[in-house]
């Protein structure tokens, strides 16, 4: 089970680095929303998309249909929602 002291404040991810692990057979991203729907670069990130696929191997690896992603707000808020979400994937 993932918990939240697991996991890097939300400032990480404002200055836009990504983060990823796993937990069993699971495997995750989570990842500042860099660019907008149109494609141009945010200067600060407001969102989180967070990437859950089935082991062994890493997400490059891994064809894409198995992946699962959701959105989630940039701040702490969002931060527990996402791990939450996390602990609730089903592969």
């Amino acid at each position: 089970m993932l918990l939240r002291k697991d996991f890097r404040q939300p400032l990480y991810y404002e200055n836009k680095n990504p983060l990823t692990g796993s937990d069993g057979n699971l495997r995750f991203a989570i990842e500042p929303v860099l660019k907008d729907a149109d494609g141009n670069p945010i200067k600060k990130p407001k969102e989180l998309l967070v990437t859950a696929w089935p082991g062994p191997y890493c997400r490059e690896a891994t064809d894409e249909s198995l992946w699962q992603r959701s959105l989630f707000p940039l701040d702490e808020d969002g931060l527990n929602a996402a791990i939450a979400w996390l602990n609730s994937v089903e592969l």
